[in-house]
């Protein structure tokens, strides 16, 4: 599981430092794309190829489905965590995360979210205070019921 926040400097490559502790998790293939609130994802292979197989018995018929297809997979590029720990992140990634010199990294459980500094700053500001609010309201969408 892919747990923690970690704040880690780009390099001029624009490569970055995966945190040891999720690097046995995060070796080969991986996956980085655009993600949604403006962040990247971060994730192995397989997990983007759950994602995929997903997205594609869901979306050929249905026009979000289309759109969320082509925004995803023309935004995915595959890297591989070099042997100093080092993620290669495309240019095109770069701009669209807003990256500059640093990142922060946020586990969430099976991928990686990789946000600018001042955006994760600016959405964490804005959910501040929400967490129950969103736990009831996953809970009626779940489960159709609130807790």
């Amino acid at each position: 599981m892919l747990l923690g926040e970690f704040r880690h400097a780009l390099d001029a490559k624009g490569r970055l430092f995966v945190p040891s502790r999720w690097r046995e998790e995060l070796t080969g293939n991986v996956v980085v794309s655009r993600w949604m609130e403006g962040c990247l994802s971060l994730m192995t292979r397989d997990r983007f190829q759950e994602i995929a197989d997903g997205v594609r018995e869901r979306s050929h018929n249905l026009e979000a489905g289309r759109h969320y297809s082509r925004l995803l997979f023309s935004g995915a590029s595959e890297e591989q965590v070099d042997r100093q720990g080092r993620l290669t992140i495309p240019a095109g990634l770069r701009e669209f995360a807003k990256l500059e010199s640093e990142a922060v990294l946020a586990g969430v459980s099976d991928h990686v979210e990789i946000w600018s500094p001042a955006a994760w700053e600016a959405y964490q500001e804005q959910m501040r205070g929400q967490f129950e609010a969103m736990a009831a309201r996953l809970d009626t969408e779940i489960h159709g019921r609130a807790s």
